[in-house]
């Protein structure tokens, strides 16, 4: 719709162009003065054809009937009988001669003189009257035209503002896809808020469990390790009493709390056993504290969404 409306000024601005109003209406201003000097002119003169044949009568007698004839169509008679073609004339004054003989000269010389008039009267009358009329129609249009304001300027006027009017409207489309993405930019900020939050929520359980782990293998630790010592006390203590015994024995060889060599081996392993076990946990606990650590760290890094441990 648009370019339709740029071509349809574009083809206006060049008519008008071509018009140029301002020189169209000077041209029209001298027109006009003309017209009205040319109307003036022409009622002075009709004016002036009324004031000489008015009071003029027509007396013609039958005595002397062709002296006043040709006093009457010499010096009266108007400038167009003048230029009736001779031919003409002479028919006409024919026909006037003829009807004399028949009719009372003053009747005759009143209707036969002005017949050959009454055409040509007709005739200008008839260009009168369409002469004024061309007039009239000229001077309506031209009091229409000669203060109208030219076109032309804004139209050319109208051609920026429609080229504005495309650029705003890109404008906004722009503005409206900008709106948008910052939408969505806010969406993505408002997720990574929350994903924030939630690392920072994850993050202080995460620490929370590893205290408490760390707790419990320090506690399982210390447990272990009063249970070895507690063993390895009741292993002295017994290897001490073997000792004793065996010397008692020495002197009371059938007393029956004498301990093996071999079951003192045998528990002491068993307790060696059990705390390189322990030693094992705790060393598995440290790598996994540190591996849900270093996710942490990639996940926040990477900015991807709420990153959740195994």
């Amino acid at each position: 719709m648009a370019d339709t409306i740029d071509e349809g000024l574009a083809t206006a601005i060049q008519l008008w162009k071509g018009i140029n109003l301002s020189n169209l209406q000077r041209d029209l201003d001298q027109q006009g003065l003309e017209i009205v000097e040319n109307q003036k002119d022409s009622l002075l003169s009709r004016k002036k054809l009324a004031e000489q044949t008015r009071g003029k009568q027509l007396r013609v007698s039958s005595a002397h009937c062709s002296t006043s004839l040709y006093t009457f169509l010499s010096p009266r008679y108007d400038a167009e009988f003048k230029k009736i073609p001779d031919e003409d004339k002479l028919q006409q004054f024919k026909t006037l001669l003829k009807g004399l003989s028949h009719r009372p000269s003053h009747l005759v010389l009143n209707h036969e003189i002005w017949q050959p008039h009454q055409p040509y009267q007709g005739e200008i009358d008839s260009i009168t009257r369409r002469t004024k009329f061309a007039e009239n129609a000229f001077l309506s249009l031209y009091k229409v035209l000669a203060e109208a304001p030219d076109p032309l300027p804004l139209f050319e006027v109208a051609v920026e503002q429609t080229s504005k009017l495309s650029e705003l409207h890109s404008l906004q489309l722009d503005n409206e896809r900008l709106r948008e993405d910052l939408a969505e930019a806010n969406r993505q900020a408002a997720q990574l808020r929350g994903s924030e939050a939630n690392a920072a929520k994850l993050q202080q359980k995460l620490g929370k469990v590893e205290a408490k782990i760390e707790d419990m293998v320090d506690e399982q630790v210390a447990q272990k390790e009063t249970e070895m010592k507690n063993l390895m006390d009741e292993r002295i203590r017994n290897y001490k009493e073997r000792h004793v015994l065996g010397a008692f024995d020495s002197y009371f060889p059938t007393h029956p709390h004498s301990l093996s060599e071999h079951e003192l081996q045998r528990s002491l392993n068993q307790a060696r056993d059990q705390l390189t076990m322990l030693q094992h946990t705790h060393d598995n606990t440290q790598a996994k504290l540190i591996d849900h650590s270093q996710k942490y760290g990639e996940c926040r890094v990477g900015g991807g969404g709420p990153w959740r441990g195994d």
